[in-house]
């Protein structure tokens, strides 16, 4: 968590990492004096400008949409004359260090918003490398898949993955999604999202399936379903009119927390959320035939970053000029004799996160507490919580605007240390 609120200050210098650098002319080193101007020069001549906010250099031209566009495909890249070479296909980020796509991204989003596509090409996404595609069985066949008209689509009856490596298990994933009429009477067409330990193979994974009538996400290991983590239905049913949809998974440790595009926030805790999801993540378009299909999927956007919560339409100006950090919580009952409490509340444009860690006291009894937000929140957040000491022991969690009540299924032991999480609009 610590991570995460980490990055939200830092976005620029987390997105500009990288697995190797290269030496040669680059921005000046960070941190950077308030206001700084710098200016480097582009391979067609026309320069880009940088001013120094925060102690980090960011582009001068208008705020991107998250996750920022720091990487640009280059061969030469020159700084006021000065050329560095590269090899083609690798990226620069923020004209000063080199990423090797095979060796993976800290975020991928793409909104698609491009010119149409030939048939089995995705392209370059927003942010990250050139999507891989795969067809059924993850053969290298994309089938016919395409961007038209700003969607990626495909043909009922193909299956296609879209593969993208990033350096760590993203802390959350998600894609902006419709459902249109196809004619048909019984079968739907599905979006999924897979988080893998291995790529390409996904025999170890979270597997995500939304279709218009219910959403489940489960783990998947050796190849085989092994167990659902959370599932859900919808009443009513998705629209299949093109209305737009979003679903959205964020990783906490144990913990996953799920919002789906219709109904209520849910979080689950599982032990094995972290040991089957890894750095390679896909996206897909999912048809079990080519006949008889009720629904087509148009996915409109993807995202996944690792550490760094994926908002539609917040700024990078946002996220450095509205983060407010909201007051303390305090306990106010239970958790034995004599807890402590240390914990961090902030607001990042809509988004809000609370993380926590109680040490249950020395003495005392008892198997829940009871911890007050310093202010309220506009609607009851999603909140989990897991002992550490214990993690496997069931831990029920009410939540209200002002309150989060947690309750173990046996007692409290002396000095137990329960982490809580709570996000919310």
């Amino acid at each position: 968590m610590k991570s995460l609120i980490a990055v939200i200050f830092f976005t620029s210098l987390c997105f500009g990492q990288s697995q190797s650098t290269r030496s040669g002319p680059r921005l000046p080193a960070e941190p950077c004096a308030i206001n700084e101007q710098f200016n480097l020069v582009n391979p067609d001549t026309s320069k880009t400008s940088y001013l120094c906010k925060f102690g980090h250099w960011s582009p001068v031209s208008g705020a991107s949409q998250i996750p920022p566009v720091y990487a640009w495909p280059f061969a030469n890249w020159a700084d006021d004359g000065k050329t560095i070479s590269a090899p083609a296909g690798r990226n620069v980020a923020i004209g000063t260090t080199v990423v090797d796509p095979a060796n993976g991204f800290l975020g991928v989003y793409d909104d698609f918003n491009r010119a149409d596509t030939a048939l089995g090409v995705l392209g370059t996404p927003n942010l990250g490398p050139v999507w891989e595609l795969r067809g059924a069985s993850m053969a290298t066949n994309p089938g016919k898949t395409q961007i038209t008209s700003g969607k990626w689509v495909s043909a009922a009856g193909d299956i296609v993955y879209a593969l993208q490596t990033l350096k760590a298990r993203p802390s959350t994933i998600g894609a902006q999604f419709s459902f249109t009429s196809n004619g048909g009477a019984t079968l739907n067409a599905a979006l999924a999202i897979g988080v893998s330990t291995a790529y390409a193979s996904f025999q170890n994974m979270i597997h995500t399936v939304v279709t218009p009538t219910s959403w489940t996400v489960s783990v998947w290991k050796a190849g085989v379903q092994d167990h659902t983590v959370g599932t859900g239905t919808f009443s009513p049913a998705l629209k299949i009119d093109g209305t737009s949809y979003t679903v959205d998974l964020t990783f906490a440790g144990n913990t996953l927390i799920v919002r789906p595009p219709q109904g209520a926030v849910a979080s689950f805790v599982d032990t094995d959320l972290p040991n089957y999801s890894g750095q390679y993540v896909f996206f897909e378009h999912f048809y079990s035939s080519a006949t008889d299909v009720i629904s087509l999927l148009r996915i409109e956007k993807t995202w996944a970053t690792h550490g760094l919560p994926k908002i539609p339409g917040l700024t990078v100006g946002d996220i450095t000029s509205f983060s407010t950090v909201n007051p303390a919580a305090s306990i106010t009952a239970g958790f034995r004799t004599s807890p402590a409490l240390t914990s961090t509340d902030r607001s990042v444009g809509p988004l809000r996160v609370f993380a926590a860690k109680i040490v249950a006291g020395s003495a005392g009894s008892g198997s829940t507490g009871t911890v007050q937000f310093g202010t309220v929140w506009p609607s009851a957040p999603a909140c989990s919580a897991t002992d550490e000491n214990t993690p496997v022991q069931p831990i029920y969690v009410s939540v209200s605007t002002s309150i989060v009540t947690i309750t173990a299924s046996s007692a409290w032991g002396a000095s137990d240390k329960i982490d809580v999480l709570c996000i919310g609009m």
